[in-house]
């Protein structure tokens, strides 16, 4: 009942919000959302406290962010969307994560401030586990099955079934 509950309030606070929710669907507040009708959550998908999505709309370019069925995210998640982020059905991304598809064009003697956004696609595939304080870069692929380890910086694409890890994230081993 205690989840039931849960669960109707999210759907009347934020159904007509977001641009679609799945069944048993929820995040848990406090959460921070710019563009939300760009969000596109699947079934049975669950997003933890103090998470923050951001998706900038620079363009019609910008598509959004796609989380598919029975993804979990944990606390602190932080996400940037400037292209299009996609992150593969039964994902389990940990605390303190952020995935990030955009950069700031730095040009010497100019403040970035008033530079232009780079940015390129984040596909992450499915049952893909990310552990807590990772960093996914702008235009990376994570293949399906593999584990990125905590306090990664993954700036390469992933292979399926590998295991990466350090900073810059590279690869440990094979998943068997």
């Amino acid at each position: 009942i205690k989840y039931l509950f849960s669960y109707l309030i999210f759907l009347i606070r934020w159904s007509f919000r977001v641009g679609k929710v799945g069944i048993k669907s929820y995040w848990i507040s406090p959460l921070r959302i710019i563009n939300p009708s760009l969000i596109k959550l699947g079934r049975n998908t669950i997003i933890l406290n103090s998470a923050r999505i951001e998706i900038h709309r620079l363009n019609d370019s910008s598509e959004g962010v796609v989380i598919k069925d029975g993804v979990n995210i944990g606390h602190n998640f932080f996400c940037s969307c400037a292209k299009y982020i996609e992150i593969g059905e039964g994902t389990l991304i940990s605390d303190n994560v952020a995935i990030i598809d955009n950069n700031h064009d730095h040009i010497r003697g100019k403040s970035s401030i008033s530079t232009t956004l780079d940015a390129k696609s984040i596909i992450i595939g499915k049952n893909v586990t990310i552990y807590r304080n990772s960093t996914i870069l702008s235009g990376i692929k994570i293949g399906e099955g593999s584990i990125v380890a905590a306090h990664s910086l993954v700036k390469e694409d992933v292979q399926p079934f590998t295991l990466v890890g350090g900073c810059p994230a590279k690869k440990i081993n094979d998943i068997e």
